[in-house]
This record gives structure tokens, C-alpha cells and sequence, in this order.
């Protein structure tokens, strides 16, 4: 399996758990895990959060492009675990369609809302009380999930990150890819 050529990108909502099952999917594939958000922190020298502060988000979306260009650009096959809004801004669907091969972590909202609730380093729910949550969510998830339905594969990722990724593995076995 590791001879495979092809990067593996991994997007969804907040809280589905990319960052968790794209570390188990590297570790099967024995290749490398990478952080979207991670890639951005370290080029910027802030966090996320920071950076939507200072900056805005509109800096930061064009920042996480440029990022998720440069990763998708280089030869060796990674797999990349990007931000909840990654898929949804500029080019940036396009970008991992024409460069990876993409599975969209299917979650409800309530195991997003069990996930996320209180995490005060994810920017965009840092002040909010859960009702304001609940319906972030929904709003959310009601505009970004026609980028993520655009993924190679959809898989629902409510089961442990093993099995997550097992799944995977037969999708890209399955698909030969």
C-alpha cells in the first residue's frame, strides 16, 4: 500500500475527526500526516485564532489556500487533514479534486456539537454558548455541505479512527487508487 502515488486529503466538518483518522490512515499507508491548520501556524508564527484576531478571516482564508496549494504541489504522496472550512472558500475544492484524492468524514450535528462544545481554540465558536453552537452548525453545515459532497468518497466516521480508516483502505483499494 505504500507504493500508492497520490496524495490523500481528508475534509469535513470541524470535529468529524480528520486530524485524528488522517494520523491512523498515515500511519497504515506509511507516509506522512499533515496538519493543515498546523502548515499555516508554523508559516504565520500564530495560532489560528490569533490570526483570525489580528488579521481576519478573509487573511486567513487566502493564507490556507496559498498553504494547501504549496502541500498539494509537492511529489511525495501525503496525507493531508485540512480545516472544516478549507473545501469552501475560493478555488480551494477544485485544488484538492485536481491534486488528491478526497474523502468528505460524515458527521451529525450531534456528535459535532459532543466534539466541539467548549473548545475555546477553534476560532469560530470560541465565545459562543451552545444554543449559538447548535445553530452554527446548522447553518454551517447547510452551506458548506455541497463542497464537502463534491469529495472523491463520502464516509460516515462515527466508528473508532481504526475502523475509519480500515474503511478508507477498502475505498482505496476498491478504487485503485
Amino acid at each position: 500500500m505504500s507504493g500508492r502515488r497520490t496524495h490523500i486529503v481528508l475534509i469535513g466538518f470541524m470535529g468529524s475527526g480528520k486530524s485524528t483518522i488522517g494520523k491512523v490512515l498515515a500511519e497504515k499507508l506509511k507516509r506522512p500526516f499533515v496538519d493543515l491548520d498546523e502548515s499555516i501556524v508554523q508559516q504565520e508564527g500564530m495560532s489560528i485564532s490569533t490570526i483570525f484576531k489580528e488579521k481576519g478571516e478573509d487573511y486567513f482564508r487566502i493564507v490556507e489556500q496559498n498553504v494547501l496549494q504549496s502541500i498539494l504541489s509537492q511529489e511525495r504522496p501525503i496525507i493531508l487533514s485540512t480545516g472544516g472550512g478549507t473545501p469552501c472558500f475560493y478555488d480551494s475544492m477544485d485544488i484538492i479534486l485536481s491534486h488528491s484524492f478526497s474523502f468528505y468524514l460524515k458527521v451529525g450535528r450531534k456528535t459535532i456539537l459532543q466534539r466541539i462544545q467548549g473548545d475555546k481554540l477553534r476560532p469560530l465558536i470560541a465565545s459562543k454558548t451552545k444554543q449559538q453552537v447548535k445553530q452554527f452548525i446548522d447553518m454551517s453545515l447547510q452551506k458548506r455541505e455541497h463542497y464537502y459532497l463534491k469529495a472523491n468518497q463520502v464516509i460516515r466516521a462515527f466508528n473508532s479512527p481504526q475502523q475509519v480508516a480500515n474503511r478508507m483502505l477498502y475505498y482505496l483499494d476498491k478504487k485503485n487508487v
